[in-house]
């Protein structure tokens, strides 16, 4: 089987080359690091905003290999090979948990629903998504310096190769908040209940007006996605439109999920048929459509790619112009979160991908984007943490 070691290029990087050459003897695959950096070295950034974004890494005290964060080519390329990996080894240390790139790979296998095994490398605390995941779906964590032993990790690989896929379970109709949902199954993380259509003015205007004053019928066109909408309002709608709710709470998703639902078990970087994806997603164009314009993916949800970007749960990293945000992960007092799926103006280019993060400070308010709903268990909030 194909494996990716999955480290932070720094402390851990002896580990990560001993574990790679013990993959190798024992007959799996070994990712190849060094001719992935090479790759890297040969691809050129381009853009005006290239120096600004290096004087920010160095001043964050990120190495210069994370500056090719710039540059949608490299992304592009490290997103097509984790899906062509089997599993991932995850070393998790407090350097690992810091940085960019590996927050990505780590988050794009789970929502790629590809297995991991996690070495905890010292005691920074596993993030609290991918500690659900090994917990739901049984997959090992192993303390370095207790049992840890790189042949033991070898053997564990044998056991990960039959691991089941994600699906698509059912279509829900919820009377109380008028809305419907799709009900998924990740291996990892468990049943995910996901709004099938963006959130509309429509919802706004007749669960909670109050949060958008502005907003008439006679203005807007109800049908289209809900868009100039703060993290903070996006929150609020949320739980507005799930007061009547019962046994069950909404939320916004998480990245893992989000992505998950947008691939329908899609493993190309856009995460579409790329024939002719303008079937499925509302992109090159002046402005929003109403929902549903386009086809649904492969699991009957619409506008995951295209029409308006969305808000997730997950707090992120953002470049400002006066220097580095980086708000503490999971924590609603984060200046930034994170925005998921290329927007209507969106022309083709590296950045139509469903894996493709867009952190942004929580008081933003943009016509490109808007929200979708999440449907959880009031007694299971651990699943809405990330």
């Amino acid at each position: 089987m194909n494996v990716f070691v999955s480290y932070s290029f720094g402390t851990d990087e002896i580990v990560a080359q001993s574990l790679n050459n013990v993959i190798t003897k024992t007959g799996h695959q070994a990712f190849k690091h060094d001719a992935f950096t090479k790759q890297l070295r040969c691809l050129e950034a381009r853009g005006t905003d290239r120096l600004d974004l290096d004087i920010a890494f160095r001043r964050a005290g990120y190495s210069s290999s994370t500056q090719e964060r710039s540059d949608p080519e490299m992304f592009r390329l490290l997103i097509s090979h984790i899906a062509a990996q089997d599993a991932l080894i995850v070393l998790w240390c407090d350097e690992y948990a810091r940085k960019y790139w590996t927050r990505i790979e780590w988050k794009t296998a789970l929502a790629m629903c590809k297995p991991l095994v996690v070495i905890q490398m010292d005691a920074t605390p596993i993030s609290a998504e991918l500690k659900r995941a090994l917990d739901v779906g049984g997959l090992p964590i192993i303390e370095f310096g207790q049992d840890y032993e790189p042949i033991k990790v070898t053997r564990l690989l044998d056991g990960l190769k039959s691991m089941p896929e994600g699906k698509f379970l059912t279509e829900i109709y919820d009377e109380e908040t008028d809305h419907r949902f799709v009900r998924l199954q990740h291996p990892f993380l468990g049943d995910i209940e996901i709004g099938k259509f963006e959130v509309t003015y429509n919802d706004v205007l007749n669960v909670a007006p109050h949060l958008m004053p502005e907003l008439t019928r006679a203005s807007m066109q109800e049908k289209n996605p809900v868009t100039n909408i703060t993290w903070q309002q996006a929150c609020s709608l949320c739980q507005a439109m799930g007061k009547k709710a019962q046994d069950r709470y909404l939320r916004l998703p998480s990245e893992i999920e989000w992505e998950f639902a947008a691939r329908a078990g899609q493993l190309t970087v856009s995460g579409l048929p790329m024939d002719n994806f303008k079937r499925y997603a509302v992109v090159n164009s002046e402005g929003p459509a109403p929902v549903g314009s386009k086809e649904p993916n492969g699991w009957g949800l619409f506008d995951m790619v295209g029409n308006v970007a969305e808000w997730c749960l997950d707090a992120g990293e953002l470049l400002e112009i006066n220097g580095w945000v980086q708000p503490v992960e999971g924590s609603s007092l984060s200046r930034a979160h994170v925005v998921r799926g290329a927007y209507y103006g969106t022309r083709p280019n590296p950045r139509l991908s469903v894996s493709y993060p867009y952190p942004q400070l929580n008081d933003l308010c943009s016509p490109a984007m808007g929200m979708r709903l999440v449907r959880q268990l009031k007694n299971d909030k651990e699943g809405a943490r990330s």
